[in-house]
């Protein structure tokens, strides 16, 4: 097909998108709608094309104009419809309309349930009470779905359901998790590793905060474990502070690669005044003083008559 080649080209001049949108073949025009690189003022245009191929493509591209999806949301076509509101240039009013629109299929809301752009409080409506699995699935692979969100969508007793298997692993990959509930998917042995593999965008600031609240509190295992292997230092050197940590976990830490890591698990796990005073000097040089320093400070002081 005679320019087909420069219809799908993102390297393609805009006047030249523009001469192609007017062809009188719909494919070309599909391929013009489809690229990211055609003007906005020209996707505007074939957003009212006849074809719904074409208007189909204009509505799935993010580069078309807000009034255009606004536009495109109101179509008698489904296809269309679910294609804006799986658009992450659709505009928030149109994405929230959701929750209110009279026969929204589950196609639509899908589409809306898994859009980064969708407000947290629509999502949050979305998985409301008995919400199809579909939707639920949808917000779990959501990398813009809010924390709490996402934390509602599994819990301790779902570890054993098979209906939720596949929400379990959507949320194992999905950097968005919170700790609470990464914790809980560690503990299934299959999905330990994905965990392991992604990098949570919770900060560190507030992984660090999870752990440090526990020195008053109690705090699984599993938690410990997962934050033990965090790629972040700081946060596995809260850990190896936690009063009352497992040994299991200050061993994997007594291997740290960093040293102030590794020295404070290791004298978690020593006996003797040499390596509580290593202990101590750890502590001072990070400018950190915990709980757990100070008891096993007065712990060596009491044993060894002060350190030295």
């Amino acid at each position: 097909m005679f320019g087909s080649a420069a219809a799908q080209d993102p390297q393609t001049r805009p006047a030249r998108l523009a001469r192609l949108a007017r062809s009188g073949n719909p494919e070309l025009r599909s391929l013009v709608a489809r690229n990211v690189s055609t003007p906005p003022s020209t996707l505007a245009a074939l957003a009212g094309d006849r074809v719904h191929g074409v208007a189909l493509a204009v509505a799935g591209n993010p580069s078309t104009p807000g009034p255009s999806l606004e536009q495109l949301a109101g179509s008698r076509n489904e296809h269309i419809r679910t294609a804006v509101f799986g658009n992450h240039s659709t505009p928030v009013t149109v994405l929230g309309g959701i929750l209110n629109r009279r026969g929204a299929t589950i196609a639509e809301r899908v589409a809306a349930a898994g859009n980064p752009a969708t407000p947290a409080a629509v999502l949050s409506r979305l998985t409301w009470h008995n919400a199809p699995h579909e939707i639920k699935l949808a917000v779990a692979k959501n990398p813009g779905a809010p924390s709490d969100v996402l934390g509602s969508l599994f819990s301790w007793h779902d570890r054993e359901k098979s209906n939720m298997r596949a929400i379990a692993r959507a949320l194992a990959e999905n950097p968005a998790a919170p700790t609470g509930t990464r914790a809980l998917l560690y503990e299934v042995e299959d999905l330990r590793p994905i965990i392991l593999a992604t990098t949570p965008v919770e900060p560190v600031a507030k992984r660090i905060s999870s752990v440090r609240s526990a020195s008053g509190a109690y705090i699984s295992p599993s938690t410990l474990m997962l934050l033990a292997n965090d790629r972040d230092h700081t946060v596995r050197r809260a850990v190896a502070v936690v009063p009352r940590v497992g040994e299991d976990v200050l061993e994997l830490l007594a291997t740290d690669s960093v040293e102030s890591v590794a020295a404070v698990a290791q004298a978690r796990l020593a006996t003797d005044g040499s390596a509580l005073d290593v202990l101590t000097r750890i502590v001072v040089d990070v400018g950190e003083t915990s709980g757990v320093e100070l008891e096993l400070s007065s712990s060596s002081a009491r044993t060894h008559g002060g350190l030295s």
